[in-house]
């Protein structure tokens, strides 16, 4: 009944693309909707607010406040391996709110209400308003996706803001005009900030060259047309990477900055990813839908569905709107594909196309029932409605609702902040937040603000905890001590010792990982004048002695 429906856009009557519009089926809604909507989004985020670092988190954080406070140019005077653009969204963060883990988080929400933004204008043609409500909703299901499955690790990453930046460069491209070719610059300029932030957005900028291509041929551009408007979208994609690079260049640190971003990127990309990607790309692809079960079965499964359903009818507006919902969902895959990893984190690039996903069944939907004699407000109401119900039913919803009332039962004093912080703890990995933050007390209380600390291995957190850094380039120790990223291995490890020499920090904090007596070893120290001090967990504590 609801294919056959009026409201799925007369699949029965076939339509030529000149005769069919792009636009969704019209539910109406109030401005009141898009502000609850807002509200609600805003309250599913906050208790994120809360949450500490992960080792990625403390990571950019680290050196986003170096260079933020201190002046330190990343690669040149800190070693990481990202692209710049994570660092920047971190200094930002810093310098907005200070020395406190939750300003990530608050960028962290602005992304997601700007990516509920987008989508919620992706449903509609150039030249036509978003209908009221949908931006309330597209920002509700938008944070119900990044927050209702995105832990403390996974969230607070470059994927979210690449996603939003692609999709922003995406926007542009659907909404070509033809009468004002310049706004094709910002195709560009996006896409130029989206690689900036993540390479491998470069999907994302491949799927809006293609979208405005596509606008370009429906507007029966001419070839001086279209070679204008490449020109504009390169000139605006060159420009921030230009910028970057000019930047980088005026602080003597670009040789640094090719070395690393290219040279070990490489190194660590060659050596450590999938062993056969087309397997481990297929089971990756199946984890994740199954880990966002069972809305990624509606989105995905119900859109393929209807767009089957909808070239089967001929219908020009319907297959227009799939194709554009399911190109995106495409698009996002393969900017996680493009690791080789397939990590939870990563796939936080999929969002959007969830979002779009749905957005476009919900309204088709709605207006089905609507046609069907369902009144107004339950017509909108019943696809929220499932999408809430199967959300809160599943297990990741009940992870979602646990999580509230321990953040709850905390903040009401009914926890200690260790007995509380345990949560946030993952085994295999060795990470304990915890016992990192106790070590970062520790340090805070034992040592004065231009004191350096050296912290081994791979837990920058510490040093976030701490208000403490270290003077050397490798305040972690991953491209020191792990096969996988051993690039320039002597002439790092030689830099990393002539640092630590000149600093001689009075505390380092050096671990128990292995049996290996390497710079991350508590023993690697005794002969250099250092004894053990305390140790909580894996964590040992060692003091200079005089």
């Amino acid at each position: 009944d609801l294919v056959r429906s009026r409201g799925l856009g007369d699949v029965y009557k076939r339509q030529t693309p000149s005769e069919a519009s792009t636009a969704a089926p019209v539910v109406r809604g109030s401005r009141l909707e898009d502000v609850l909507g807002f509200l609600l989004a805003t309250v599913l985020g906050l208790t994120s607010l809360v949450l500490p670092f992960g080792r990625d988190q403390g990571l950019y954080f680290y050196v986003g406040r170096e260079w933020a406070l201190r002046g330190s140019v990343p690669y040149r005077d800190i070693f990481d391996h990202k692209t710049p653009g994570i660092y920047v969204i971190h200094a930002l963060s810093v310098l907005v709110f200070g020395e406190r883990q939750w300003g990530i988080r608050v960028f962290d929400f602005l992304a997601v209400l700007g990516i509920g933004a987008v989508m919620a204008l992706l449903t509609v043609p150039r030249g036509e308003s978003v209908p009221k409500g949908v931006f309330g909703r597209s920002m509700v299901l938008t944070a119900l996706l990044h927050y209702g499955f995105l832990n403390w690790w996974d969230s607070a990453q470059s994927e979210i803001y690449f996603a939003l930046l692609g999709c922003l460069a995406i926007l542009f491209a659907r909404r070509f005009d033809a009468t004002k070719p310049g706004l094709v610059f910002f195709v560009g300029l996006f896409s130029g900030l989206a690689v900036l932030m993540k390479p491998p957005s470069a999907w994302l900028v491949l799927f809006a060259l293609v979208l405005l291509v596509g606008r370009m041929r429906d507007a029966n551009s001419e070839k001086r047309d279209y070679a204008k408007a490449l020109a504009l979208v390169g000139i605006g994609g060159a420009l921030p990477i230009a910028l970057t690079l000019a930047y980088f260049a005026s602080k003597g640190a670009l040789e640094a900055m090719r070395d690393i971003v290219v040279g070990a990127n490489g190194y660590y990309v060659s050596h450590e990813h999938a062993k056969n990607p087309l397997a481990d790309g297929f089971d990756g692809i199946q984890g994740y839908l199954a880990y966002y079960a069972p809305l990624s079965q509606m989105l995905l499964g119900g859109a393929i569905a209807l767009y089957l359903v909808a070239r089967k009818a001929g219908n020009a507006a319907s297959i227009a709107r799939y194709r554009m919902a399911l190109g995106l969902f495409v698009a996002c895959t393969a900017c996680v594909a493009m690791q080789m990893k397939f990590y939870l984190l990563h796939w936080t690039a999929v969002i959007p196309a969830f979002v779009l996903l749905g957005l476009e069944i919900a309204a088709d939907v709605s207006s089905a029932l609507r046609e069907k004699g369902f009144s107004e407000r339950s017509a909108k109401a019943w696809p929220w409605v499932l999408v809430l119900s199967a959300f809160f039913l599943s297990p990741a919803g009940r992870r979602f609702v646990e999580q509230q009332l321990a953040v709850a039962k905390y903040l009401r004093g009914e926890d200690t902040r260790q007995w509380y912080l345990g949560r946030y703890s993952f085994a295999p990995t060795k990470f304990d937040y915890a016992a990192s933050e106790w070590v970062g007390d520790y340090l805070r209380e034992h040592t004065t603000e231009d004191e350096p600390v050296l912290v081994r291995g791979f837990q920058p957190e510490v040093y976030a905890v701490a208000h403490r850094r270290y003077p050397g380039r490798f305040f972690w120790t991953q491209f020191l001590t792990n096969p996988n990223r051993a690039y320039r291995h002597e002439a790092y490890l030689a830099e990393d010792l002539e640092a630590f020499r000149k600093a001689r920090p009075r505390y380092v904090v050096a671990r128990h990982d292995g049996p290996e007596v390497n710079v991350d070893h508590p023993d690697y120290y005794l002969p250099l004048g250092y004894r053990i001090e305390v140790e909580r967990g894996d964590f040992v504590i060692l003091r200079l002695v005089p």
